[in-house]
């Protein structure tokens, strides 16, 4: 980098800004095939090389290069010719072409395919071309680092390469959908006979049989029963399983299973059925990921984003260095979704100015991600290659691959609905200040419903949700749910999730100076009396913990989330209620589950001494 600075001239930062906006690699990345090549020439001599003798002979040929270096070199290169030499034969005993990996696109549409994620993509490829059916595979590593997305290229590398013909079918299942009902998840993974359960009408087949000949991924797989593991095990093991209450028959099916979770394998799954997945493969968070992949994670995601609006965006620098230090532990998932909510922002601001691209500050970001600039002990100098210059990112087409479902992405007419709906107010004459107050409101309830699809769909946990709102959100929100506990019986666990992330954005716009308004303030105070009266005593906790002033716009909010997520609406008048009286301990169990299964609370149990009269007790509890 010196000596081109040199050369032509000019400061090292502009030919760094250069290499960065072009996507040149750095001179690591440069020399890696050289290294590669001539490392290959060593194996090929001595293949048993200790990495003593091999880091020096690399050395030798110039390579400034450390023994740990060079023995991860010698890993994935070990790993890559042990599937260049196993040529797979078809049928008539021809080779397979498989081997011409250089022409595939599947894995190199994943960011750090040649980087960080080499040693990962190596084992997905021996998984895929492994004779003759592939190697069943565990995908491990927290939230968000991008195991759907291997998954799916592993799917289309398999397509690729003829491991599997085309039109083969890819069935995803998380099985955290489910988990609260694990005969309605096994009934869903192996299918039923008429009669196997009740409400069994017909016989139905179930993902597995629709995997026959493809692949299986089964996200979130330790969220499977015991049972269910035991009854995949034996699939895996011999080919064969049954459909829920079936006993006099076996199906078949070949199916290449993929798993992933979050949790540590050996305490989350069954030994048995650990045995038959001999393929493991763990992905980094992102803050394990080098500088250099962030960075181009960041870029790809905002390039994502100027497409779907068809403007450009240009990225600040103190914008930029606050998304390449901030904590992100929700890694590739939460970036994308950080970066979408800091890109609505910038698309607000110019739908009332003829500016034609979007201009990203720091203030547009979310706040966990501006303190990212308070990380003074990270800003390490590689941060300083990305402080010099505005950075513009066109909309050209996106081409790689992402997960299809990822709970961090917001919906895709997001953009829409926020132009529509500033078109639409200031064609009614509202002022610019008016509309932006309106359409942020709304936005705010869209993102308040993204968080209670989450919660309905069981995917954020507490540990989570932490990580997204920040602690200190967290613990007001429970503090002000104590309050709400106080007043009402039967609160949704709803009410948690969707408060927390909603106070997320209000405690943003509050320390912004952006003002919340809330157009049914009048209206709540008038017909949710009750609520409004809690919700007062609650935001008056979140402003002590919090240290701010939500004003009684902001009560009003509360008051139609404890109305949405209370079982009690209006004092449950008019509404219809069972009482389920028994002698002996059975009637509170029976109520309790009916109330589960209908997710509603209608059913009350009431239970008796063997020699209590029915009606003496039936009447006692009607009066009281």
């Amino acid at each position: 980098m010196k000596k081109i600075a040199s050369i032509l001239n000019i400061n090292r930062e502009e030919v760094t800004q250069y290499r960065l906006l072009n996507s040149i690699p750095d001179s690591r990345e440069r020399r890696k095939p050289y290294l590669y090549e001539d490392a290959k020439k060593i194996l090929r001599e001595d293949k048993d090389i200790s990495d003593r003798k091999f880091t020096k002979r690399l050395n030798d040929l110039g390579y400034d290069i450390s023994r740990f270096a060079a023995s991860q070199v010698k890993k994935e290169i070990l790993n890559s010719e042990l599937i260049v030499a196993d040529n797979v034969k078809d049928d008539d005993g021809k080779d397979d072409e498989i081997n011409r990996e250089s022409d595939f696109m599947s894995f190199k549409e994943i960011i750090g395919h040649d980087g960080s994620l080499k040693t990962q993509i190596s084992q997905a490829k021996a998984a895929i071309l492994y004779p003759p059916h592939g190697l069943h595979t565990l995908l491990l590593g927290p939230s968000g680092v991008g195991k759907s997305q291997l998954a799916e290229a592993m799917y289309e590398f398999a397509l690729e390469s003829g491991r599997l013909k085309a039109g083969s079918p890819f069935i995803v299942f998380n099985c955290a959908d489910y988990a609260d009902n694990p005969q309605l998840l096994m009934s869903q993974l192996f299918g039923y006979v008429k009669g196997a359960f009740t409400g069994a009408e017909s016989s139905k087949a179930g993902l597995v049989e629709k995997a026959d000949g493809g692949i299986l991924f089964l996200d979130e797989v330790h969220r499977l029963p015991s049972e269910g593991q035991e009854i995949l095990f034996f699939l895996l093991d011999k080919g064969k399983f049954r459909r829920l209450g079936e006993t006099d028959s076996e199906r078949q099916a070949n199916i290449m299973l993929i798993a992933a979770t979050t949790e540590n394998p050996e305490s989350s799954l069954l030994l048995t059925f650990r045995r038959r997945i001999p393929m493991v493969i763990e992905l980094p968070p992102i803050s394990e990921r080098p500088h250099t992949e962030r960075f181009e994670i960041i870029k790809f995601f905002f390039k994502k984003e100027a497409f779907r609006i068809n403007k450009p965006i240009k990225l600040k620098p103190d914008a930029l260095r606050a998304l390449m230090l901030y904590d992100c532990p929700g890694n590739i998932g939460q970036m994308r979704s950080d970066i979408q909510v800091a890109c609505a922002r910038g698309f607000l601001k110019t739908l009332d100015s003829r500016d034609g691209e979007i201009t990203i500050n720091l203030a547009d970001l979310p706040n966990h991600v501006r303190m990212g600039l308070l990380k003074v002990s990270k800003r390490e100098p590689y941060i300083e290659e990305y402080s010099d210059k505005d950075i513009i990112i066109y909309p050209n087409k996106v081409s790689k691959l992402l997960p299809k479902e990822d709970r961090y992405i917001l919906p895709d007419e997001i953009y829409q609905f926020i132009e529509d709906r500033f078109t639409e107010l200031k064609n009614d004459g509202l002022k610019t200040d008016e509309i932006y107050k309106i359409v942020g409101s709304q936005v705010e309830s869209e993102l308040k419903k993204f968080a209670n699809d989450i919660r309905t769909k069981n995917f954020v946990s507490k540990k989570e949700l932490k990580e997204i709102v920040g602690e200190k959100i967290l613990y007001a929100v429970e503090e002000a749910i104590d309050i709400a506990k106080e007043n009402y019986k039967n609160i949704k666990d709803n009410l948690f999730y969707a408060l927390a992330i909603h106070l997320s954005a209000a405690y943003e716009r509050v320390k912004s100076g952006k003002s919340i308004f809330n157009p049914q303030l009048e209206s709540v105070r008038r017909e949710y009396l009750r609520e409004y009266v809690v919700a007062k005593k609650m935001v008056e906790k979140i402003n002590k913990i919090l240290d701010i002033e939500l004003t009684d716009d902001e009560v009003g909010f509360v008051a139609m989330y404890l109305r949405t997520f209370s079982a009690s609406e209006g004092g449950n008048k008019g509404n219809v209620a069972v009482i389920v009286l028994t002698h002996g301990h059975v009637a509170c169990g029976m109520a309790d589950v009916a109330n589960k299964l209908l997710g509603v609370n209608i059913a009350h149990g009431i239970e008796m001494a063997l020699d209590e009269s029915l009606k003496m007790h039936f009447c006692i509890q009607l009066k009281l």
